[in-house]
């Protein structure tokens, strides 16, 4: 994520996190060194799992598709709720998401580590649109 926002990519984190934990969410994220970006989480106290979950990251994508007028360059998960939702959102070209998750990624990349990725990233195109 350094690397594409080194490009000029914006960062959007997605979870289906309780908003109560938005803050934690952005320790969270300073303490792996990640750079910043604009936190989405659930208006709900507990969170979001499975199928709200897939519904909940599904609107937030669909929302941020129509508010910007396209689809996000890139796209990241670890769970199958992350999955759903790209699918569901029409996410769904090989080189578009990467996932590190066990189960079907349905079209996704695979990646056991985000490392690997760094080069390709820092050698590809500037985000000028």
């Amino acid at each position: 994520l350094t690397a594409l926002a080194r490009r000029g990519y914006r960062i959007f984190y997605l979870t289906a996190r309780p908003e109560w934990l938005e803050a934690r969410t952005h320790a969270w994220l300073r303490e792996r060194s990640l750079p910043p970006g604009l936190v989405h989480t659930t208006l709900t106290f507990t969170g979001a799992l499975g199928t709200a979950a897939v519904g909940f990251k599904t609107a937030e994508l669909n929302d941020l598709i129509l508010r910007f007028g396209r689809r996000p360059d890139y796209a990241f998960g670890n769970t199958d709720s992350d999955v759903t939702a790209y699918r569901n959102a029409a996410i769904n070209a090989p080189d578009t998401y990467y996932y590190r998750y066990a189960g079907d990624t349905r079209g996704g990349v695979r990646v056991d580590d985000y490392r690997t990725l760094v080069a390709r990233f820092s050698a590809g195109p500037l985000y000028c649109r």
